[in-house]
Order: C-alpha cells, then structure tokens, then sequence
C-alpha cells in the first residue's frame, strides 16, 4: 500500500475480548497508519486487549454507535 499515512482502520467491538487480539495480529501493519477499536460499552477486557496489541481505543458509551 502506498500511501499508509493517509488510511485509518476503524473497528466496532462489543465484548471482543477473545476475538480482538486475532484479528489485530492478522492485519498487515503496512496496510493503515492508525487501527482504531471503538469500544461500545464492553463489560469485558476488549479495550484492555485492543490496546495491548497495539490499537487505539475509544470509547462510545451509547448502545449501538461504536
């Protein structure tokens, strides 16, 4: 991919915590600049997990926006 710096790969998650990291490991870290997970509320360690492998979090705290 040429031009990284100018991609951001958002990802929605509620209650990911087993699926967060394997999916963040699989994408290619050439492939965007930022990799985002937008936690929508999760009462797990989705968050925790996310940033742990790397990804920024934020947090949207309104059922059904993230």
């Amino acid at each position: 991919m040429n031009n990284k710096e100018s991609i951001a790969i958002i990802i929605p998650a509620l209650n990911e915590e087993e699926a967060i990291q394997k999916l963040l490991t699989e994408i290619p870290p050439a492939s965007a600049q930022w990799i985002i997970v937008v936690d929508n509320g999760s009462t797990d360690r989705t968050a925790q997990v996310a940033e742990e492998a790397g990804a920024l979090v934020v947090n949207e705290p309104v059922a059904g926006y993230g």
